[in-house]
């Protein structure tokens, strides 16, 4: 029974976990930090790309439903992360990796902003994180300083949406620097 009740407990930790996420998210990504791309882009661009032409609540439907597994798949990493964290040769590593792969979803937390406004399905989405994996490793490294994160959170969508602006074009491609 001992054995069921930790497995119980890390089941419930991890649903717990997904939901709180995914409310923070919703009220969060999808409402606040979605206000302050569009300002960001309107300010820099003197336009924002607006996304397809429909009704705001199957708009935001789709926003909720495209948060889904970018919730779930950082919450299972982590929870395997940890788990894999208790077999006592692997503790060393995961202390390195472990802040790493938080840094990466951070980042992309705020990265995605615009590609989801523009209704990017998930797949070209993650394929645009993957291909910038260094760009977010280093967005993400300073969310992870206490304190200091509590004033680069606030303007992370500013970043993250001036990274679309001058940095990626709206397919996703990096524009040639010559």
């Amino acid at each position: 029974w001992y054995l069921v009740s930790w497995l119980i407990s890390l089941i419930l930790l991890g649903v717990a976990t997904v939901v709180g996420y995914f409310i923070a998210q919703i009220v969060f990504s999808v409402v606040i930090m979605d206000a302050m791309s569009r300002i960001t882009e309107n300010v820099v661009t003197g336009r924002e790309v607006p996304p397809p032409n429909m009704p705001f609540f199957k708009h935001l439907f789709f926003l909720v439903r495209q948060e889904i597994p970018r919730a779930v798949l950082p919450i299972l990493l982590a929870l395997a992360l940890m788990v894999l964290g208790w077999l006592t040769p692997l503790g060393p590593a995961m202390t390195i990796l472990s802040p790493t792969i938080a840094a990466l979803f951070l980042a992309w937390d705020y990265t995605d902003l615009v590609p989801a406004r523009r209704m990017l399905a998930f797949n070209a989405r993650f394929e645009l994180f993957r291909r910038h994996l260094l760009f977010h490793l280093g967005f993400g490294l300073l969310f992870l300083v206490p304190l200091l994160n509590l004033l680069l959170l606030s303007f992370a969508p500013v970043g993250a949406t001036l990274f679309h602006i001058h940095l990626v074009r709206p397919d996703g491609v990096r524009p040639s620097t010559a």
